[in-house]
């Protein structure tokens, strides 16, 4: 949030986006998400179906389509009441806290779930699958952290995979000893940045997780009308 006007705004990409909605449970984050992929869902088979069918066909389900239609502008409306949300406008969903858990297996849950010193809280199961709380991130910018040092590990773990085929399939000479100095400068490279993430959050690319989210906070775009306005309205509220 800027500093410079009591209104709750981010800045991405020369847009300014105002916050709109704050969601502050696990279950209302999860909801959420739900209910977007829904409209979502909803729209873009609105747009495959205007797209590829005839005007003979669509006359021939016109009666579904208006029902896809009203379907989809109610949910939308149900969105823009609960959250601020709707799909004519772009947005940022900004995740501000997590919690981070390891997914066990039958024998780690078991030897877990006899441990006294672990509070209860920290497993979790889906289905049938069982985790364990590993890490809680507690603010947006440690969020940002988190996903981007993620990011820079997959992106360094797929450099590392794409290297080892192509040395794998190079001829004896200079280029296949160069390639291969480099596939080992970007694997020592992933190895102690894997290192540093397994001692910061407990998180390895070895094993898989389940990022939940507790907190978030949803900001919509606007133009520079809309934000002067929205900034006088919070400036006269403080």
């Amino acid at each position: 949030m800027s500093e410079q006007s009591k209104l709750d705004y981010i800045e991405q990409n020369g847009h300014k986006f105002i916050h709109v909605s704050t969601i502050s449970t696990a279950a209302a984050n999860e909801q959420f998400m739900r209910n977007v992929q829904l409209v979502q869902q909803q729209r873009q088979a609105l747009v495959s179906l205007n797209r590829i069918l005839s005007p003979e066909e669509k006359a021939a389900i016109a009666t579904q389509l208006k029902n896809r239609e009203e379907n989809l502008n109610k949910n939308n409306a149900e969105m823009a009441k609960a959250y601020g949300f709707s799909l004519a406008r772009d947005y940022v969903h900004q995740l501000v806290r997590t919690r981070v858990f390891l997914k066990l297996t039958e024998e780690e849950y078991a030897k877990a779930k006899g441990d006294s010193s672990i509070p209860s809280d920290h497993l979790l199961v889906k289905g049938d699958t069982k985790y364990r709380l590993i890490s809680e991130i507690p603010t947006a910018d440690a969020n940002d952290q988190f996903r981007h040092n993620v990011q820079v590990m997959q992106a360094l773990r797929n450099r590392v995979v794409a290297l080892r085929d192509s040395v794998a399939k190079m001829p004896e000479g200079d280029a296949k000893a160069k390639a291969q100095e480099e596939l080992k400068k970007q694997a020592e490279s992933l190895e102690e940045n894997n290192k540093q993430m397994v001692a910061k959050y407990g998180f390895s690319l070895a094993r898989d997780y389940l990022m939940e989210v507790v907190e978030s906070k949803l900001y919509t775009r606007v133009n520079e009308e809309e934000f002067l306005k929205a900034s006088q309205k919070a400036a006269e509220a403080n």
